[in-house]
């Protein structure tokens, strides 16, 4: 069966990363709603940028758990070198937009999108370090 996931490490990591993640976009979503209309002074504001960067702290969490949790070697290689280049495309690809931000060329590129680009460089570079190993 291919679908089915034999390793429980992995089955709680993915189970508690999809439960945050499910938070994070839903509370993301109305928070963002509501604030375009009522947000007023530095302390609703400071709660809101706290309110986002809490799941994502726990989504890194997650990752440490699993990798804690992770009896096999050679998955936590994976997961680790995913990370490291997933963290290094995200890097390159803000920087990259940081910069065309800072000339002109480009219009600002709001907070919510880096996480998305860190999964889909993450995912992007496990099916390469898989892949090399084979």
């Amino acid at each position: 069966m291919k679908g089915k996931i034999d390793n429980p490490a992995r089955y709680r990591m993915e189970g508690r990363g999809i439960r945050i993640l499910a938070v994070w976009f839903l509370v993301a979503l109305l928070a963002t709603l509501w604030a375009q209309h009522h947000l007023t002074g530095r302390v609703l504001a400071y709660f809101l940028a706290t309110l986002f960067s809490v799941p994502i702290v726990a989504s890194v969490i997650v990752f440490g758990l699993y990798l804690r949790e992770e009896k096999d070697e050679f998955e936590r290689t994976v997961i680790t070198l995913s990370m490291v280049w997933g963290i290094g495309g995200t890097l390159a690809a803000t920087s990259f937009w940081g910069f065309l931000e800072s000339y002109g060329q480009a219009p600002h590129f709001g907070p919510f999108g880096v996480f998305a680009i860190f999964a889909v460089c993450n995912k992007i570079a496990q099916f390469f370090v898989r892949r090399s190993y084979r």
